[in-house]
């Protein structure tokens, strides 16, 4: 998956016909080029949105290749294979192909050199701590190429070298954990023993296990090189906490982190949940209790660019929801929310997505949608709310705001509560207060002065963003695609069955000709939506 925006040269398919954004004739009118005609037609920006969300546009890449072309080949697998089902090996050459290409994309280098390039590789092999071979400036500068043409995607960097021999260790597992045990022994311990103690330690471990060997089977004695290699394999904070203190430990990464700064929009995205303080009743005005709210918000403009409500308990389905809310532009506001007045105009997709430490927050498939995506998870320290002040803060105003002025309120502390009694009062449905919730972050705290920015956050919004560079998803069925958990199931000729539910189509009857009676299929599937799934072929 890859990001695209509204600029002269893209190429774009609008009802699987290809066409290029040829140039802005006038304020957010384009100028379309069919590529199969050569005719022009003239579309505002306002229709572009609308027909991108319809899924009726979408953003071409200049590596994208199409199904239905001849050179259906292992590029076009390498754009748009899910990062989360490659290897765990594929994905880490990944990351570190990414860390050089984006180091790259921050420099602004007008011409690829040796002398431009060697610094930067030089800076990112000393920061990354896992091992690998510094690259040559010439293998980054195509790994760039690569990246910039596919709208950086990172699968673009994905290796594929699973033909290319035996890349298994050469170690026995015997040698290795009696490494692994000196280096616990004697490395991470508060004396702060050096490198040099530890693999004399490793020495001793292995000669004396050697004494019980046949000299055909002696295990070979550890280098320095080798044990400083398990060493930094170990996460730097494990080893400061084990060598310093707990407490040094996250003093050092509390400054590390307070350091980001939001320069721009869209630069950086913080994301929480909370349990409201209103209690929910149904059609037939029965409590059935307090939603769940997922929200978004943009660090530099303070503006709320995703939120879901629901009953569902945190999990990546509500994280999804909400990010896939944030990065589509809300074109059917009204249609939805009659009573809303003013248009949701931010959205896009954002470089740095801060979150906590919440269990919805670590699994493998946020991790493959971000990364599709290039945008950078940050991970803050347990207990330190403050890290994420913006939405906690939020979080406190929407509740002062809403849900403690509407009949049902649970209120947030048990002394305001005294006698009220929230079930008995309780008179929204869910339906009703969702609404609740969009004119209020539309009309009432997008317009209002913000106390930290002394203007509103929608002329932040506004004044320092362009609308032609927010990132956009370049396929919305991609999107959903990348939303889905992933799951491993038999195909036979029942079809696939999911929780009690049974998939079959023509499509998957075809894929049994070819693969056979019966096999496993991976699969992608939306929890809030069973009524289809992907097979992965």
């Amino acid at each position: 998956m890859a990001t695209a925006k509204i600029n002269i040269g893209q190429n774009i398919k609008v009802d699987d016909q290809p066409f290029v954004l040829d140039r802005e004739i006038a304020n957010d009118k384009w100028q379309i080029k069919s590529l199969l005609t050569g005719r022009y037609i003239i579309k505002n920006k306002k229709e572009l949105i609308e027909l991108f969300c319809e899924r009726r546009l979408k953003f071409i890449n200049e590596n994208h290749v199409a199904a239905n072309d001849a050179a259906y080949n292992d590029s076009y697998i390498e754009s748009f294979t899910a990062l989360g089902l490659l290897s765990e090996e594929m994905q880490k050459r990944a990351r570190i192909r990414y860390a050089y290409t984006n180091a790259v994309a921050n420099k602004d280098i007008v011409k690829f050199t040796k002398c431009t390039l060697q610094p930067i590789i030089d800076e990112i092999h000393h920061q990354i701590k896992e091992e690998h071979k510094k690259p040559s400036w010439w293998t980054v500068s195509r790994w760039y190429k690569k990246f910039h043409e596919s709208g950086n995607d990172i699968r673009s960097l994905v290796t594929r070298n699973s033909k290319k021999g035996n890349r298994k260790r050469r170690y026995l597992r015997q040698f290795i954990q009696l490494v692994e045990r000196a280096i616990q022994e004697r490395y991470m311990q508060r004396e702060r023993n050096t490198i040099e103690d530890t693999v004399d330690k490793a020495i001793d471990l292995v000669r004396i296990e050697n004494q019980n060997l046949p000299p055909s089977m002696h295990l070979p004695l550890p280098t320095f090189s080798f044990v400083k290699r398990e060493i930094y394999k170990i996460p730097e904070y494990d080893r400061i906490a084990a060598r310093e203190g707990k407490d040094v430990a996250e003093r050092k990464f509390r400054q590390a982190i307070k350091s980001v700064i939001a320069d721009r929009p869209l630069e950086r995205v913080e994301i929480d949940h909370t349990v409201l303080d209103v209690m929910i009743v149904d059609s037939n005005y029965f409590p059935i209790g307090r939603p769940t709210l997922t929200i978004c918000i943009d660090v530099k403009s303070r503006s709320v660019l995703g939120v879901y409500v629901g009953f569902e308990p945190p999990s990546f389905v509500t994280v999804a929801h909400c990010l896939k809310h944030a990065f589509l532009p809300k074109v059917d506001l009204h249609e939805k929310y009659p009573k809303v007045k003013n248009d949701w105009v931010q959205y896009g997709v954002m470089e740095y997505l801060i979150v906590d430490n919440g269990l919805e927050f670590h699994g493998n498939d946020l991790e493959a949608l971000c990364y599709s995506f290039g945008i950078t998870i940050m991970y803050m320290p347990r207990k330190t709310p403050w890290f994420k002040g913006v939405v906690e803060r939020w979080i406190g105003t929407l509740n002062r705001g809403v849900s403690h002025v509407i009949p049902g309120t649970t209120f947030s502390d048990i002394f305001e509560k005294e006698d009220y009694d929230a079930a008995q009062n309780a008179t929204l449905t869910l339906s009703t207060f969702k609404e609740v919730i969009h004119v209020w972050i539309v009309d009432y705290y997008h317009q209002k002065q913000h106390r930290s920015l002394g203007d509103t956050p929608l002329n932040v919004w506004l004044q320092n963003i362009n609308e032609h560079d927010i990132p956009l998803p370049s396929d919305i069925d991609d999107l959903d695609y990348l939303l889905g958990s992933v799951a491993e199931r038999t195909l036979s000729h029942k079809g696939i069955e999911l929780n009690s539910i049974r998939y079959n189509s023509e499509e998957l009857n075809e894929l049994r000709y070819r693969k056979g009676p019966t096999f496993r299929v991976t699969i992608r599937y939306s929890k809030a939506d069973l009524g289809y799934i992907h097979v992965i072929d």
